[in-house]
């Protein structure tokens, strides 16, 4: 394994606001306390001050609100204070804001539409070829509306990244080159810039799903593309732009549609699902209950309407996040055949050498800048069609008509070099969760309704993990023999898990004792904890308890240290939170 990847907490992660990992473009901030998340969650200014950086779809970089503001200065008549702008790597995605501000703003006071508009940038970055421009197009808003605009640019995910920024900036301010109003003649996102590693990244992927064999470990240079197209693999710059994507890929479709968000999945998800075309039904109970719901649905309206198709699609996490719940695929994508409805299916927690699900996906898309990354320092997403689907034709034409390949060179060459020894990375991390989640279980006093224990940490209520919670669902899916590695099998659970507590002051004790990084996003090299109902549901506490995401949760992403230093950092924190049972 590579002698550079972090085995630790990265230095300075206990510092509240500190990158995490401490680089230019860190994906996790330090959020050290159950106290400083809720500051952070609640907007509470000497909380939200001291943050350097954070996700990248919740907090705008530095680099890019410098280089919006030069912009949205150049975007001004003289004379007057120029207005907010989010900005974006392609006309298109800046339309895509447009369109959301002026829809939703109406909503909320009158105002007039030409308030909201797009504005086209480009400067020579000769360093590459003379002949090419980098091209930024922006959003711009009226202030009250920064609110607003900033869930598009988080829901979304389509916004531009820092190191794209930075390297405008640096055109600008160091090299003296000068930004200019309107689109350049020869933009860099239509060149072929970081093409070798953009190609490397989705063989990549596409390696990870063989045509299985008992007695071969299929790898890049075995693979034959007899399962899987590298045509039929794209990339995108997040994984909520491959969400957004292949959704309004599906409204195309199916017009007029709902769809549904088929287990609690990831907020943003469903946000999207929410928030553009006709709305969605979300099915949050247990995935059983929610099959069931889904099939009475189905009839109903297949009924209703004479058998046409009768949703856009049925969006699924395998498993969920943050419960870590599995649905049965094989009866989900069943129904969904037998109602002609698309079933898109996020990986990005059950990556594909952990489970193998895709001849039950019409559309499999993933988070990039998770576990494939590890190194927490790029974002990424991919969208892979199934050539098996009976949509297949209808996806393939569409996507051809519409995708654009915005994913900034710079992030795709640090992306390749990060995912080479992704496969090796999760056998580590899937065998560390398994252990770990083994222990603190030992830790725990027996489930409730047994005999009042003796010893034991009682202040553990649930264990969410797959081998814990609907593994006869998550089973039906996971590699048994994965990438030809037997004795990983018994360990292929994932790297992720959610402790539930029987109260919040133990919560608060096991994550404040907890010495591992704390702060947002999963699947990094590095152990990663986060209270994510305060992250992800702050204002919208209640309405998620509802459904088993409660306050007094703490999420879990697993890395590649030694167990001895695991079970250290749980011990501690365990002991922490029974002081205050």
């Amino acid at each position: 394994m590579s002698s550079s990847i972090p085995l630790a907490s990265p230095p300075g992660s206990a510092t509240l606001g500190a990158p995490i990992p401490n680089l230019p473009h860190a994906l996790s901030v330090s959020l050290p306390t159950w106290a400083s998340n809720v500051g952070w969650a609640s907007g509470n200014e000497d909380v939200v001050r001291q943050m350097h950086i954070g996700y990248p779809r919740f907090f705008v970089h530095r680099s890019i609100l410098r280089l919006a503001g030069i912009c949205g200065a150049l975007a001004t008549e003289e004379g007057k204070e120029p207005n907010p702008m989010i900005l974006f790597p392609t006309a298109a995605a800046a339309a895509h804001c447009v369109e959301y501000l002026r829809r939703h703003s109406a909503q909320i006071q009158e105002v007039d539409p030409n308030e909201f508009f797009c504005a086209a940038f480009h400067v020579d970055d000769s360093a590459i070829d003379q002949a090419f421009q980098l091209e930024i197009h922006g959003a711009s808003f009226p202030p009250p509306f920064a609110k607003l605009a900033k869930s598009f640019w988080q829901h979304a995910g389509l916004g531009v990244s820092s190191r794209y920024a930075d390297r405008v900036l640096s055109l600008i301010e160091a090299d003296g080159r000068e930004l200019r109003v309107g689109s350049g003649d020869n933009p860099i996102l239509r060149s072929n810039l970081a093409s070798e590693e953009k190609l490397k990244i989705r063989q990549r992927l596409c390696a990870l799903y063989p045509i299985e064999s008992p007695e071969e470990d299929k790898t890049i240079a075995s693979w034959n593309g007899d399962r899987v197209a590298v045509d039929d693999m794209y990339l995108y710059p997040t994984g909520m732009s491959a969400i957004f994507h292949i959704h309004q890929v599906c409204m195309s479709m199916f017009p007029a549609r709902k769809s549904v968000s088929f287990g609690f999945s990831y907020t943003d998800t469903f946000k999207v699902l929410e928030k553009w075309g006709p709305g969605a039904h979300l099915f949050f109970e247990h995935p059983d209950q929610n099959l069931r719901d889904l099939e009475a649905l189905l009839s109903t309206l297949a009924n209703s309407e004479a058998g046409e198709p009768s949703l856009a699609a049925i969006f699924c996490e395998l498993p969920s996040n943050p419960l870590l719940l599995s649905p049965d695929l094989p009866r989900l994508h069943a129904l969904a055949v037998q109602h002609n409805v698309p079933l898109i299916l996020d990986n990005t927690v059950g990556d594909p050498v952990t489970v193998d699900a895709l001849e039950y996906a019409d559309v499999v898309v993933t988070s990039l800048s998770k576990m494939f990354s590890g190194r927490a320092n790029v974002m990424g997403g991919s969208l892979l069609l199934n050539k098996d689907s009976p949509h297949f034709t209808g996806f393939k034409r569409l996507l051809e008509n519409s995708y654009v390949d915005d994913y900034y060179h710079e992030d795709a060459i640090v992306m390749e070099e990060n995912s080479r020894d992704f496969s090796e990375r999760v056998h580590v991390a899937n065998a560390n969760a398994t252990a770990i989640c083994e222990f603190v279980r030992s830790q725990c006093a027996p489930p409730r309704g047994s005999a009042p224990p003796d010893k034991g940490v009682t202040v553990i209520k649930d264990i969410f993990f797959p081998k814990f919670v609907a593994r006869e669902n998550f089973d039906l899916v996971r590699r048994r023999t994965p990438r030809g590695k037997t004795e990983d099998a018994a360990n292929n659970y994932g790297t992720l898990f959610t402790l539930s507590f029987t109260s919040l002051a133990s919560a608060t004790a096991f994550f404040d004792a907890l010495p591992c990084a704390k702060g947002p996003s999963l699947g990094t090299n590095f152990t990663l904890s986060c209270p994510y109902t305060l992250l992800g549901h702050y204002n919208e506490r209640e309405w998620v308890a509802g459904y088993g995401v409660l306050e007094e949760m703490v999420r879990v992403s697993v890395g590649l240290e030694d167990m001895s230093t695991l079970e250290g950092w749980f011990s501690e924190a365990l002991r922490a939170a029974q002081e205050v049972a």
